[in-house]
């Protein structure tokens, strides 16, 4: 009888548990919509020149169902990473952000100012401040930075058919570039510690 009781008494527990599981992932969906839904209207008045395809076609831009549908998507994966970041910093506030792996990129590109190109890029990828270092070398544009978000804007490079790699091994004028590009005084500490980590002396996984 006790140990029938007992048995009674660990399966009453363990449904107690899985109660208490389900409401915590229902707490935490709610808490993910909420973010979302927040962002999306902070994103909403930030940028109120986003319009619909159809006020685009009535100004005389043509707008083709891919382009709206890439530039969804995109929208889409912003608004997802930038959820998921903020819902890890509301459950993890003292965690400290894990060092940042980087990946180096060589396209051929039209030649156009850096801060231009820097932007058209990044609008590749999931989100802005993601390339830390470009720079001309020979006749191709080289750039690195945040792995996934370089990785993103290697694929819409390629779908786009530009010419791009990944790049592990480096000439030393790309090199000598990035150590220019750490003497400036002004550059900020995430950016710095990823330009210091495409440098082969640093980050021994891009050594040749």
């Amino acid at each position: 009888t006790q140990l029938r009781d007992s048995i009674s008494d660990d399966e009453a527990e363990i449904v107690r548990l899985k109660v208490r599981v389900l409401n915590s992932k229902r707490s935490m969906r709610k808490v993910g919509q909420t973010i979302r839904h927040i962002l999306l209207r902070k994103e909403q008045r930030e940028n109120p020149a986003q319009v619909s395809p159809a006020v685009t076609r009535e100004q005389g831009t043509p707008v083709t169902g891919e382009t709206t549908r890439r530039a969804g998507e995109s929208q889409k994966r912003l608004r997802t990473e930038r959820a998921q970041e903020a819902l890890a910093g509301l459950l993890c506030p003292t965690k400290k952000p894990e060092n940042p792996t980087v990946a180096t990129v060589a396209a051929v590109l039209p030649r156009a100012p850096y801060g231009k190109t820097r932007r058209r890029l990044e609008a590749l990828g999931p989100r802005s401040g993601v390339i830390a270092h470009l720079d001309v070398v020979g006749e191709k544009l080289w750039f690195t930075g945040e792995a996934r978000g370089i990785a993103t804007i290697l694929a819409e490079l390629k779908k786009g058919g530009v010419l791009a790699e990944q790049k592990t091994i480096f000439p030393e004028e790309w090199a000598e570039s990035i150590r220019r590009g750490l003497r400036d005084t002004g550059i900020p500490a995430r950016k710095k510690e990823m330009t210091e980590l495409a440098l082969p002396s640093h980050n021994p996984a891009q050594r040749p």
